[in-house]
């Protein structure tokens, strides 16, 4: 049922996935997907998938670690509607993640993929 009803909501959103893409590349250029490692469920690692809003070669760290600096322009607006999020759709399709469950750790986020096999959390799909 999540990859049918991801599937859906991919075709109502493209519209927007491809004006907010021409926008990426009008301001900064290309890559407009951002892929990231994550941590999925039993601990096997996938790739993520979001619309990039920050400045190419900004180093790799946790949101909260991040300044604002980090962002190119109209990114902030991006990211406060979370439409930088929509292409993770592909990732439900794929069956990485599913619609309900935790946020995915980053690969290298060792005290928290720690943490949540010690609860086993890391036995749940994000």
């Amino acid at each position: 049922m999540n990859k049918l009803i991801a599937v859906i909501l991919l075709c109502l959103v493209s519209p927007i996935l491809t004006l907010v893409s021409f926008f990426i590349v009008i301001v900064d250029g290309f890559p407009i997907i951002y892929k990231q490692k994550r941590s999925g469920q039993n601990n096997s690692f996938f790739t993520v998938y979001k619309l990039r809003t920050m400045k190419k070669n900004t180093p790799e760290l946790a949101t909260d670690k991040l300044n604002i600096t980090s962002f190119y322009w109209g990114a902030t607006f991006i990211r406060k509607l979370s439409i930088d999020e929509l292409p993770q759709l592909i990732n439900i399709i794929k069956g990485d993640i599913s619609f309900i469950g935790p946020r995915p750790a980053l690969h290298n986020q060792f005290n928290l993929i720690n943490q949540r096999n010690k609860l086993g959390i890391s036995l749940l799909k994000p």
